[in-house]
């Protein structure tokens, strides 16, 4: 479940990409324009796929006149303002100071929180477990827990840098769904602060005094300073995994030339480029650099050469069915083939099927002869009753595809840009981390990213050089979703994904056995969309090439065999703006 903020001059945001029959949101108890009491917010949140955000309006009663642009009439006063106008409470002084470092030394000495009756309500009015406002966090019910803490901290350091923009509704709110980039962000920093031990923790007079060194003497070589690299070689029996530091030489050659062993690159060239970041570098760095460059390099396989896109209900639209075909374009006179897939009960019309018919290396194929038997009868349910969960479907079917056949999947909205397939020949093990995209969705997701590099955001039309920076820095800091992905042949990160999918479905219907498809279209982003993703992929890192946390320029060094995707694919086209379902 998504961890919903509320903050100031937050930007519209969206969910994950999977095209259905009807474009509608279907917010039961809400009508575009209505007035939004307590029950419309909650249906309009439901609809937005749990994840609204309100943006607080003026603290007093607004007089709309003309050319002031909203709509006549007032504001009306909610919970939440009043939340807000109360003084809160600091942290707890040993919460706080553990959030600090898990944070790498953030101040969170004025955060506010706000707790009680109150509170509550206010969370449940914008059908939020916690938001976040400036430096004040409010938490409702189910939001006491220190990972949604963390997650609304992360918010407090994304505002701290500034608005983090937003399309206002006329009454002052704004609608974010999961997959937006700060959304993914605050989440995973969340899931990756959260996962090692408790910071030891001491008080300022429980610190003994640093004892003064003498200076070296002349010609003596300094000490290497400790520095723990976030990396752990793989121990024993006994031991387990073991944590590596700079100055310990044996640990860090063992970690390498286990990698070496491996055939993980990545990790060898994340923990160089760590020790060559160190000053004053370790001693033995030119002498272990010298081995490392005598080392045979070893291939890896190709991936099949397939491309996958998936469209069920019906109606494809012309936008999204031009994209496809521009793939299949790029295939012509390569070993590369286009699959589209769709399940038996679409719909398509008879000019689709012959436009698909009469293009060359392009092949119709039914996801039911993909699905995995652990997550078929979750599709079922999703696809086949008069309310759809077509996201959380599009999403089984992708890993389900990938796991079985390999290849590169991606959303309709996604174009062959300039690539060339002839020279795109992507090469990953079944244990290599997939190749994924840059989370830009729409026009609006652009500013995100482009605020965070200092750049001017989107007015109009982006431009070119726009989407090639967020895109830039996107791929930069980890900034990915679910809308692209490429792996080998069943691939351990698909099968994982499939596992947890399955096991997640069954804890909701334990939980509630008459679960509906309404249920599961709720529950999509944060079960099968890029929030499940993202964390997963931090597992299988720590876990297969044993490097415990990504710092920001670290990613794409396991993005390596993307590269051709990455920098000459179309990631927005008139097919992406096309967002309403």
């Amino acid at each position: 479940m998504t961890r919903d903020h509320l903050a100031k001059d937050t930007s519209a945001q969206r969910a994950p990409k999977a095209k259905p029959v009807s474009r509608a949101v279907d917010a039961k108890g809400w009508t575009p324009g209505a007035p939004l009491d307590r029950a419309g917010l909650t249906a309009l949140q439901r609809a937005a796929g749990n994840a609204v955000v309100a943006r607080l309006v003026e603290e007093r009663r607004h007089t709309h006149g003309p050319g002031c642009g909203h709509p006549d009439g007032t504001v009306q006063r909610s919970a939440v303002h009043e939340v807000l106008h109360g003084a809160g409470r600091p942290m707890d002084g040993e919460l706080q100071q553990e959030m600090e470092t898990r944070f790498g030394g953030a101040d969170f000495s004025d955060v506010r929180l706000h707790t009680g009756a109150q509170a509550r309500r206010s969370a449940e009015e914008v059908g939020a477990r916690a938001y976040t406002s400036g430096s004040s966090i409010v938490i409702g019910d189910g939001g006491a827990d220190k990972h949604t803490l963390a997650h609304e901290l992360g918010h407090v350091l994304q505002q701290r840098q500034g608005p983090v923009g937003g399309v206002a509704d006329p009454r002052g709110l704004s609608i974010s769904t999961p997959d937006d980039p700060l959304e993914v962000a605050a989440e995973r920093q969340a899931h990756e602060v959260m996962r090692g031990q408790v910071p030891v923790l001491r008080s300022a007079d429980s610190v003994p005094p640093v004892p003064q060194e003498a200076a070296a003497p002349s010609g003596i070589e300094p000490a290497v300073q400790r520095v723990p690299l976030h990396v752990a070689h793989e121990g024993d029996e006994t031991t387990g995994p073991q944590d590596v530091d700079s100055d310990n030489e044996q640990d860090v050659r063992r970690f390498v030339f286990d990698a070496m062993v491996k055939g993980n690159h990545e990790a060898i060239s994340l923990v160089m480029r760590r020790l060559e970041a160190l000053d004053p570098q370790p001693a033995y760095l030119p002498g272990l650099r010298t081995v490392l460059s005598q080392a045979p390099a070893r291939e890896r396989p190709r991936i099949p050469p397939l491309v996958h896109f998936i469209w069920i209900g019906g109606g494809i639209s012309k936008a999204a069915l031009d994209n496809v075909l521009g793939w299949a374009e790029k295939a012509q006179n390569t070993d590369w083939r286009i699959n589209l897939w769709t399940d038996k009960r679409s719909t398509w019309s008879w000019a689709a099927s012959l436009r698909v018919k009469a293009a060359k290396a392009i092949e119709f194929k039914y996801i039911e002869d993909a699905l995995d038997e652990r997550v078929a009868a979750t599709y079922e349910k999703a696809t086949a009753g008069p309310k759809k969960a077509y996201p959380l479907a599009s999403d089984i079917a992708r890993y389900c595809i990938l796991k079985k056949l390999g290849g590169v999947y991606a959303d309709v909205d996604l174009g062959s840009g300039t690539i060339d397939l002839k020279q795109t020949r992507p090469a990953l093990r079944e244990k290599d981390v997939p190749i994924l995209g840059p989370l830009i969705r729409d026009n609006k997701s652009l500013n995100a990213p482009l605020r965070a590099v200092g750049a001017p955001p989107v007015k109009g039309l982006p431009t070119a050089e726009q989407v090639r920076t967020a895109a830039h820095y996107l791929l930069e800091t980890g900034g990915y979703g679910n809308h692209f992905i490429g792996v080998q042949r069943n691939s351990a990160v698909m099968e994982k994904m499939i596992d947890r999918v399955a096991a997640s479905i069954e804890r909701m219907k334990r939980e509630d056995p008459h679960m509906t498809a309404e249920d599961l279209h709720e529950s999509g982003p944060a079960s099968t969309g890029p929030f499940a993703l993202l964390p997963l992929v931090d597992e299988h890192i720590s876990s297969e090439f044993g490097v415990k946390s990504l710092q920001a320029g670290e990613h794409q060094l396991f993005q390596q065999a993307g590269q051709q995707f990455h920098a000459h694919m179309q990631w927005l086209t008139p097919e992406s703006n096309n967002q309403d379902y």
